[in-house]
C-alpha cells in the first residue's frame, strides 16, 4: 500500500554508494553520509547534512554538484523534467566505481569468501538498469497503488542530452478506480473479524521504448498497449471464518493478473 510513498527500504541503497542525497522541491538537499567523509559538518550523532533553501550562493559554493543534479550540462532539459525538480525530488547514488572507494568503505560487507566486492562503474550498472531493471518494472506495476508512472533516462558519455530509453504507464477507467478506491478503503480498515473482500477491474499497461541514433540524433520508438485483468483481494474467499492473529503486523492480500488479450 505505502510502495512509492514513504521511502520505506530506503537503506537499500547502501548496496551501491556510501553516500546517497538528494534533492527536493528544487529547495532543500539532504546528504546522508554515514561515514562522515563527504557532507561538511557530519558527525556520528548527525551522520549527513541538510541543506534548506539553496540559492544561487550555495550553487556557486558547491558548484560541482550543478551537473549531478541537473543544473547544468544538459542541452534541452524536457520541460516536464525541470517542473518535476521543482516539486518531486531527484535522488543521487554516486557508484563506488573503483578499487580504492570499494577497499575504504565501511560499509559494503565482504562476500563470504572474505573478499571484497568488485567496483559497479558506470557502464555496468546502465546494462543492468536497461537490460534486466527497466522491464523488471513493466510487470511490477500491476499492484502498485502510488506509482502510476517510470522513466528510464539515459545521459550517454560524451552527450549532454537526457534521453528515455523505456517509459511505463498504467491507467485505469473511472468505474475500476471508485472500485479500487472502495477496497483501499476497506483495506485501510481491515480486522481480524472482517469479511473477505475482492475486487476485478481492467488496468492498461503502456510500455514505449526509444532506440537513439547517437551520430544523427534520430529517435525509433516501439509502443505497446496491453489489458490486464487484475483481481486483489484481502483475507480468505474459501475459509471465510478464517482468522488472522498477526494481522497488526501484515494484512492477508493476495493479487493476480491475466492478460487479456491474450486470452483472446
Amino acid at each position: 500500500e505505502t510502495i512509492g510513498q514513504y521511502g520505506i527500504g530506503f537503506n537499500v541503497v547502501y548496496q551501491l554508494t556510501d553516500c546517497p542525497s538528494l534533492l527536493s522541491n528544487g529547495d532543500t538537499m539532504c546528504v546522508f553520509d554515514p561515514q562522515c567523509k563527504y557532507a561538511p559538518g557530519a558527525t556520528e550523532s548527525k551522520p549527513g547534512r541538510r541543506f534548506d533553501g539553496l540559492n544561487d550562493r550555495f550553487w556557486q559554493r558547491f558548484s560541482d554538484l550543478k551537473s549531478a543534479y541537473l543544473h547544468e550540462g544538459i542541452e534541452e532539459c524536457p520541460q516536464a523534467i525541470q517542473m518535476e525538480l521543482k516539486s518531486g525530488s531527484l535522488f543521487r547514488f554516486p557508484l563506488r566505481h573503483n578499487d580504492n572507494m570499494v577497499h575504504e568503505s565501511k560499509i559494503v560487507p565482504n562476500k563470504p569468501d572474505g573478499s571484497r566486492p568488485k567496483p559497479m562503474d558506470v557502464n555496468w550498472m546502465q546494462k543492468i538498469l536497461s537490460k534486466k531493471w527497466a522491464p523488471c518494472m513493466k510487470q511490477s506495476m500491476f499492484f502498485l497503488n502510488n506509482v502510476m508512472e517510470i522513466k528510464f533516462f539515459v545521459i550517454e558519455e560524451g552527450s549532454h542530452r537526457l534521453d528515455v530509453t523505456h517509459h511505463f504507464s498504467t491507467y485505469v477507467d473511472q468505474a475500476g478506480k471508485r472500485k479500487l478506491d472502495e477496497f483501499r478503503e476497506y483495506v485501510h480498515h481491515f480486522t481480524a473479524n472482517d469479511e473477505p473482500k475482492t475486487v476485478l477491474y481492467t488496468l492498461h499497461l503502456c510500455e514505449t521504448q526509444t532506440h537513439y541514433m547517437n551520430e544523427t540524433n534520430k529517435q525509433k520508438e516501439e509502443k505497446t498497449e496491453e489489458r490486464w485483468l487484475i483481481q486483489q483481494g484481502i483475507g480468505d474467499i474459501e475459509e471465510e471464518m478464517q482468522r488472522w492473529p498477526f494481522i497488526k503486523q501484515m494484512k492477508p492480500r493476495h493479487g493476480i493478473a491475466a492478460p487479456l488479450d491474450a486470452a483472446e
